[in-house]
């Protein structure tokens, strides 16, 4: 392994019993990367097969040593097998990627980088290509609403107000699979929610937000997502259930952290300790002035260049 520290990002691909050849692909989108110095970190959650060996001969054969392997023995869930992961990388920023979706361009995390270092982002997301393979393996190209549908919410040039009620009272969520963040502010929220949110790491983003964090949006494609296969998008009642129960763990942690002396804050907290079905009504009480239309909603790439994915998908 490289003795090299100074990495810009660390890209942490966290596996559950993975499908090698999605696997494989994924890891190609980063190592085909420019312009930009990375590492590797692979976070197995107590997988059955970890493909360990295929992992290390693939790093070989593209002459690339920056890597580390961190298996857990017994799964523990989405959050501690991402937080096992952050605790090992070292560069300046985190990018979290699952096995199946892709990096969209080669010099992809170089443009991410670069727009962190000139606006002092900490956090910040891009846009996104859903798509998946029917049962016969014909690619699709999924028209979604996208995740947020309001990107223009979340611009520098937005008021922090706004970008708070969009993301903390509407709903209006990030693709986690389309953000980058500092790596110590991410390494601080995990610890938060480590414990008490087991499945979605992306929660801590809500914690971030809540707290005053800018996330920010980057008017660039960063990812090919694929849809419906993971535990946020395929219907299954178990993981929505799941699911839930972290959404209300952090609705508590959000609670303990609010400053009730902001007006914001403590309408926020009287919304977040009501009950489910008070909450939509209870929203638009206190907040009615924020109700209006920040800009028509947005939907999903559905017109990608496809000629970095397909260099992907001939190796």
């Amino acid at each position: 392994m490289s003795s090299n520290n100074n990495y810009q990002v660390s890209i942490i691909v966290a596996t559950y019993n993975p499908i090698w050849i999605e696997l494989k692909r994924t890891l190609l989108s980063v190592l085909f990367q420019k312009c930009v110095c990375f590492e590797i970190v692979i976070a197995d959650d107590g997988s059955r097969k970890t493909f360990r060996e295929n992992i290390k001969l693939l790093f070989q054969q593209h002459h690339f040593d920056a890597y580390k392997i961190v298996n857990n023995l017994q799964n523990q869930g989405t959050v501690e097998n991402v937080r096992t992961g952050v605790k090992v990388a070292t560069g300046k920023y985190i990018k979290l990627i699952s096995p199946g979706d892709f990096l969209y361009g080669e010099k992809t995390l170089y443009d991410y980088v670069d727009f962190m270092e000139r606006t002092g982002t900490k956090l910040s997301f891009g846009r996104a290509v859903y798509y998946n393979f029917d049962a016969h393996g014909k690619l699709n190209i999924v028209k979604q609403k996208a995740n947020p549908s309001t990107p223009s919410a979340y611009t520098l040039e937005a008021p922090i107000s706004v970008e708070k009620f969009y993301y903390l009272i509407k709903n209006d969520l990030v693709l986690g699979a389309a953000t980058i963040v500092e790596r110590y502010l991410l390494d601080k929220y995990l610890d938060l929610i480590s414990g008490k949110v087991i499945y979605a790491e992306d929660n801590c983003y809500r914690l971030m937000v809540a707290a005053g964090n800018r996330i920010a949006f980057f008017d660039s494609v960063m990812i090919f997502y694929e849809y419906g296969s993971g535990v946020s998008t395929n219907g299954n009642s178990v993981w929505t259930e799941r699911l839930k129960k972290d959404w209300h763990a952090t609705d508590k942690l959000i609670c303990a952290q609010l400053n009730i002396e902001d007006s914001f804050d403590k309408k926020l907290k009287v919304c977040l300790e009501v009950a489910d079905n008070k909450k939509r009504w209870l929203k638009r009480l206190l907040f009615a002035p924020y109700y209006f239309e920040f800009e028509k909603k947005e939907y999903t790439v559905c017109d990608p260049d496809f000629s970095f994915f397909n260099k992907i998908a001939g190796v």
